[in-house]
């Protein structure tokens, strides 16, 4: 530390706090430790009284935290990014478009691991909007030695650390499948979903169309999909291992270079990424994109409108930044599923229904219990479900034996159990049913509470099931956080 006079004081760093005391109306620091003096400031240095200041002498080698800032800050900034003015060796860059944010985590992670220097960012792959922070650098000390400022020069390189680009797609098309919505018998729900999710990233849908399961139809409404020339094509339904989902085979029929079927994320686990030879990407949307707030798509969508291909192993990496995905949405419950079969427990059959139910209660974020199976017994049925609520899971569902055969019974093991029903779960099921087939009405199907679990008996047939179960999916997660008071059985934390 040095005295000087303060009309010779510009350029040099203050060694310590001033302070301005105009009675009535200010008193507090006007200028602070590391201020690096002005020749504006001299005269309201002269009126504070001060004829002589305290200044720190850099040594060689040496810089101020605001010149090792901008230096810091330089690394960072790409196209499309404001600076701020540096204040006490911090500086934060700002969005000056909508766009996707893509962070090189190598050369960050190297940079922070030079002491005294920390730059912090938002998440990389994201999307955002004009004038959102983007990161904010910090000098920690007042000075730093120069030679860490050239360590971080060394470990970044020519390329800035951030990237901000322009979200370019335009247009896209859509092709929704499945009879029961190709027929009418029930309302498409996806392709809303969609646009409202495509418009956010300003991109509209230039072509629609609904077709049955067959696998040609299918391709034939992609090739005409691909006559319209959008930016982009999605498809709709048909995305799981059941036989008549077809969807993914059409995709590759249709000519598309398949990057990945399946991505690990949850929801979102069936999404299905591929290329045209003219870049144009397609994609095979699983059916919780529909009713999840957040999934696999929302991940993937801002790099797609951004203009960037997916390639399979940034894909196999897209969920370790993200997860968990179940927050944003709801906290995780734990779900038991009984398949109530007398040819299942006797080994004649293989069960389909439980493990295809498992997979969708996964995609929507659920944690599933092993699958247990239990014959057309009444006692067998009932002990089950008593475990399962004494096992405190949140939601208990049960497959099979719901209709009018003589060995159908699981309503009637399960309604003792109830100490209070939930009409309105059933009545939506059988509604779902018959709005695709008259033999909906036909369903025996009864669900209730039992303490802190829901419990709902589903029909046998995988695709029963499945029909069943989505048509109440999205209300059961309120529902649950309802009963059990708001808390979860392993809430995820982030």
């Amino acid at each position: 530390m040095k005295q000087i006079d303060t009309v010779n004081a510009v350029g040099h760093v203050l060694a310590h706090d001033l302070t301005q005391i105009i009675p009535g109306q200010y008193k507090g620091a006007r200028f602070r430790k590391g201020h690096i003096v002005r020749q504006e400031d001299i005269p309201v240095l002269l009126s504070m009284g001060k004829e002589h200041l305290y200044i720190l002498e850099l040594e060689e080698g040496m810089l101020h935290e605001n010149d090792a800032a901008l230096r810091l800050a330089a690394l960072c900034q790409g196209a499309n990014m404001r600076q701020s003015p540096v204040k006490e060796g911090k500086i934060e860059l700002t969005a000056e478009i909508d766009g996707l944010l893509r962070v090189d985590s190598a050369r960050l992670l190297a940079v922070n691991e030079i002491d005294e220097l920390m730059i912090a960012t938002r998440r990389g792959n994201t999307a955002v909007k004009q004038g959102d922070k983007l990161c904010g650098t910090r000098v920690i000390p007042l000075v730093i030695r120069e030679e860490k400022l050239r360590r971080a020069e060394q470990a970044v390189g020519d390329k800035p650390i951030l990237e901000l680009l322009p979200f370019r797609l335009r247009t896209a098309a859509i092709v929704t499948t499945g009879s029961e919505v190709a027929s009418g018998r029930i309302e498409d729900r996806f392709t809303p979903v969609l646009v409202d999710k495509l418009a956010a990233f300003g991109i509209r849908v230039i072509f629609h169309e609904t077709v049955g399961d067959g696998l040609e139809t299918i391709c034939a409404a992609i090739a005409r999909a691909r006559a319209a020339k959008p930016d982009l094509i999605l498809c709709t339904g048909g995305m799981s291992v059941d036989p008549d989902d077809n969807t993914p085979g059409a995709i590759a029929k249709s000519g598309a270079g398949i990057v990945t079927y399946g991505a690990p994320v949850l929801p979102g686990a069936m999404l299905l990424v591929g290329y045209y030879d003219d870049g144009t990407p397609v994609l095979g949307l699983p059916g919780c994109v529909m009713y999840a707030k957040a999934t696999v798509f929302d991940l993937v969508l801002p790099r797609l409108a951004a203009g960037v291909r997916l390639e399979r192993r940034e894909l196999r990496g897209v969920s370790l930044p993200r997860l968990p995905l179940w927050k944003v949405r709801y906290a995780m419950y734990q779900v038991k599923l009984i398949t109530v079969s007398d040819r299942s427990w006797q080994g004649l059959r293989e069960d389909l229904t439980g493990p295809a139910l498992a997979e969708l209660l996964k995609e929507a974020g659920y944690a599933v219990s092993p699958i247990g199976l239990v014959p057309d017994e009444i006692p067998e049925i009932r002990q089950a479900v008593l475990a399962a609520a004494e096992e405190d899971h949140a939601l208990i569902l049960t497959t099979g034996g719901t209709g009018f055969a003589p060995r159908d019974v699981t309503p009637e093991a399960v309604l003792p159990l109830l100490e209070r029903l939930t009409p309105g779960i059933p009545e939506a099921m059988r509604a779902a049913s018959m709005a695709i087939t008259p033999h909906g009405m036909l369903s025996r199907s009864v669900a209730g509470i039992r303490g802190r679990s829901l419990i709902i008996t589903l029909p046998g047939s995988p695709k029963g099931a499945r029909e069943n179960l989505l048509a109440v999916l999205p209300a059961l997660a309120h529902g649950l956080k309802m009963l059990r008071g708001g808390q979860a059985d392993c809430a995820a934390e982030g």
